[in-house]
């Protein structure tokens, strides 16, 4: 209600007459049918759970378990789930085939986490853990890895590869992936490991896995946005799935390049040097949603309300104090304050009222010349 009461008139209306055009008739007979229906699905969606042993699990068992599973080589096992109710569903299933489970996440402290991993690495053979969890341990004793979820950011899967191919690891590292090649967004994700693994071959290090993160967060705004367009645009999934080859194979054509413009002999190429290049050039030439995160955060420090509209992606400032809208106009900063300003880092949201921030956004220069004055004060 409080950003209700801070909307103009005009987006009062819209907002009512949204509110009104959602509404329709009810009616009683198409509710029942509907109820039943949903009964039905509940009564399903119980037995499986009951009853049924999830087809990736069974992945899992098989590739523990069976007859040349990892767990019968003596080997020591690390698996990476994105929730901690997974791992929970996971400790309880595998401790009716193992004695103890080792595990660690996001609110265990440093000492507990410290406990699992000696545990992990004296007594139990598996290790669950989530990607809040697994930040700050070395796991180099370990060089078996499973992802039962695989993130939909590759600087993670990145990340989930530190724990154990690090400096001290002796062995060679195995990364396992449990994805459903039969889904849509599982058909996806195939192609992306495929095509970052033949890359981690050509370029000689997981850290590939960071770099390209990066592109695939700049061309899509998120993996994520891309998963749902393979999901809720059903007719446009080899499009979606050739435009992401296409990038990275842009991306791999460019990091090669760059090896050969350099005359490197090794076939080990310094991906960390070539990843602190790609940083300096990141940082003169950030993504426009940092711009805006940067205008954000330095707004609200002067104590300016910023509102967040179309689930965060689009921002909106009503008023600026008048010391803010006296300095914009000393330094020839050109803003309209009159009216309220709505504005993005992402191409699909920007239209006639809300304006896309790039460099030279006023907005911008706003916030550049509010965080000078900040630090010359310091």
């Amino acid at each position: 209600m409080e950003d209700y009461e801070e909307e103009s008139l005009d987006t009062k209306e819209q907002i009512e007459n949204q509110l009104l055009d959602s509404i329709d008739d009810i009616d009683p007979e198409e509710l029942k049918i509907e109820i039943a229906e949903i009964n039905n699905l509940i009564d399903q969606s119980t037995f499986i759970r009951n009853h049924v042993v999830e087809r990736k699990y069974r992945e899992l068992e098989e590739t523990l378990f069976g007859m040349n599973g990892l767990l019968n080589n003596d080997e020591k096992i690390l698996i990476f789930t994105e929730s901690k109710d997974t791992l929970k569903y996971l400790e309880r299933k595998l401790l009716e085939r193992v004695p103890s489970v080792a595990k660690i996440i996001g609110d265990y402290s440093m000492d507990e986490r410290r406990k699992q991993v000696d545990q992990f690495k004296n007594e139990s053979q598996i290790m669950l853990a989530t990607d809040a969890g697994g930040e700050s341990i070395n796991l180099q004793f370990c060089n078996q890895m499973v992802n039962y979820d695989i993130p939909w950011n590759p600087n993670r899967l990145e990340q989930r590869m530190g724990r154990i191919h690090r400096i001290g690891q002796n062995n060679e590292v195995f990364s396992f992936n449990l994805v459903a090649e039969n889904t849509r967004e599982g058909n996806v994700m195939v192609h992306l490991i495929e095509k970052l693994e033949r890359m981690r071959t050509d370029l000689g290090s997981d850290l590939v896995y960071d770099f390209i993160g990066d592109v695939l967060e700049d061309r899509y705004d998120s993996l994520s946005n891309l998963m749902q367009d393979a999901i809720l645009n059903r007719e446009k999934l080899n499009e979606i799935i050739n435009d992401m080859e296409k990038t990275l194979s842009q991306e791999h054509a460019k990091l090669l390049k760059l090896v050969q413009d350099e005359k490197v002999d090794e076939d080990i190429i310094d991906l960390p040097h070539l990843k602190r290049e790609h940083n300096d050039v990141l940082v003169q030439r950030l993504p426009t949603r940092s711009y805006v995160s940067f205008i954000e955060k330095i707004f609200k420090l002067q104590n300016i309300r910023v509102y967040d509209s179309s689930e965060g992606f689009v921002k909106r400032i009503e008023r600026f104090p008048k010391y803010i809208r006296e300095m914009a106009m000393k330094e020839n900063i050109q803003l309209d304050f009159r009216e309220s300003m709505k504005f993005t880092g992402f191409q699909r949201y920007e239209s006639s009222d809300v304006k896309k921030i790039d460099i030279d956004s006023p907005l911008l220069q706003l916030g550049m010349n509010l965080t000078k004055k900040k630090l010359e004060q310091m």
